[in-house]
């Protein structure tokens, strides 16, 4: 019996011990059946995604196709009457006819008009009437973005831990949670017993405002009245700026407002007091509310709703976040902007959605990028995005390995 030994040849040059490698690799892992098979599974997903594009192309088309059929079956019809009518009205009647629409162009005109002036008056009613001619001579209301910053609904807030102790207003009793902030709800009907009340003799309302405002004026509305105003309405108030905050230091900005019994209407019951020129350029956050006097009620006083009329501004000790943020926003949005002119596989898989794009303001440096996005990744994005990941791990797997096998044969 003869025992052949099988013996091994080991490589001897460079090329063969990178071409053992490569076959060592490709037979062991089968990288190319790998990428083919994503290849395969990406194309049959692209596919699909077409073919329910194309179909729900087609059914637009078909949507719109009907109704322009609807619309010219309409149009056909009224001309068709038109002209029956005409070929049957003789020439009185046809001066009649011209006579009647010169009126009535004449009372759209003054409609129009009318509606204008009361737009106008409409808005210029954002302000109480009382207090509109007295805003500075140099600034107009077109330049400015006047609000009410003291609106719940805009965003602001009570600060209970600064405030006093609040009661019902009907009962002068206990009172349920978020009854006091009746008081920043800026409504027309102010309806009874909903309002901010307390049983202290001069109670303070603080009030977190809904954004900083340089600040124009503050006013006060109590429920409707007719000749004699409710006991417990405030007669005599403070406001003042909080400028830390416990609200221990403090600006004022009015002093001693009245609530006036006379002088106002009963449909027009808001009454202002104007904040001096020299602290309207004062950004203001935090304020405070101070009732000094009631029309008499000893057990409770009761604020309905009080606002603060000021111009959006920004907070000056953020003013270097802001520039830090627009600098970020800026490299984000280059980088987008980047990503869809050079590598658009990555752009699609990561920053095609119209919320990332609206998010960072990306408009002004990639146009195209906001006419073009989708409001969620579609599947065939995220498969593109999956399969560049899968080429880049390989790659770099690749290269790991044969760099460590190199570096055992050279040992």
């Amino acid at each position: 019996m003869i025992v052949r030994h099988m013996s091994i040849e080991e490589p001897t040059t460079k090329s063969e011990m990178w071409y053992d490698w490569l076959e060592y690799r490709i037979r062991r892992f089968m990288i190319i059946e790998c990428v083919f098979f994503v290849m395969f599974v990406f194309l049959i997903s692209k596919s699909f995604s077409i073919s329910d594009e194309i179909q729900r192309t087609h059914e637009m088309m078909y949507q719109m196709q009907l109704k322009i059929d609807s619309i010219e079956n309409r149009l056909s019809s009224r001309h068709y009457m038109k002209t029956e009518n005409t070929e049957s009205i003789s020439g009185e009647s046809q001066q009649e006819i011209s006579r009647l629409r010169e009126m009535n162009e004449k009372l759209e005109n003054e409609m129009k008009a009318a509606s204008i002036e009361s737009i106008m008056s409409h808005r210029q009613s954002a302000l109480p009437s009382d207090n509109l001619n007295s805003i500075p001579p140099n600034s107009t209301t077109s330049s400015r973005e006047i609000f009410n910053a003291a609106s719940m609904v805009a965003g602001a807030s009570i600060v209970d831990k600064l405030s006093s102790h609040t009661v019902s207003a009907q009962t002068g009793g206990y009172i349920r949670s978020g009854e006091e902030t009746y008081v920043l709800l800026d409504r027309k009907e102010l309806p009874l017993y909903k309002a901010w009340c307390s049983d202290e003799s001069k109670p303070r309302l603080t009030i977190n405002l809904a954004k900083y405002v340089k600040p124009i004026s503050v006013s006060y509305q109590h429920t409707k009245w007719n000749g004699l105003i409710p006991d417990d309405a405030p007669r005599i108030y403070d406001v003042v700026n909080c400028l830390d905050n416990n609200c221990k230091k403090w600006d004022v900005l009015v002093s001693n407002c009245e609530y006036k019994s006379s002088g106002y209407s009963i449909s027009k019951q808001e009454q202002t007091c104007l904040i001096q020129s020299n602290r309207s350029m004062m950004p203001v956050n935090t304020v405070q509310f101070r009732f000094r006097e009631n029309y008499g009620n000893k057990n409770r006083t009761c604020a309905y709703l009080v606002r603060v009329y000021g111009e959006r501004t920004e907070p000056p000790e953020d003013r270097k976040a802001i520039e830090r943020k627009e600098e970020e926003r800026e490299s984000t949005c280059s980088w987008i902007s980047w990503q869809y002119n050079n590598f658009r596989i990555l752009y699609n898989a990561r920053n095609k959605t119209c919320p990332v794009l609206y998010e960072n303001n990306c408009c002004i440096e990639c146009p195209e990028c906001c006419m073009e996005c989708t409001m969620t990744t579609s599947f065939s994005d995220s498969m593109q995005g999956f399969l560049l990941f899968i080429i880049v791990l390989g790659t770099l797997s690749l290269i790991f390995s044969g760099y460590v096998q190199l570096c055992k044969h050279l040992q």
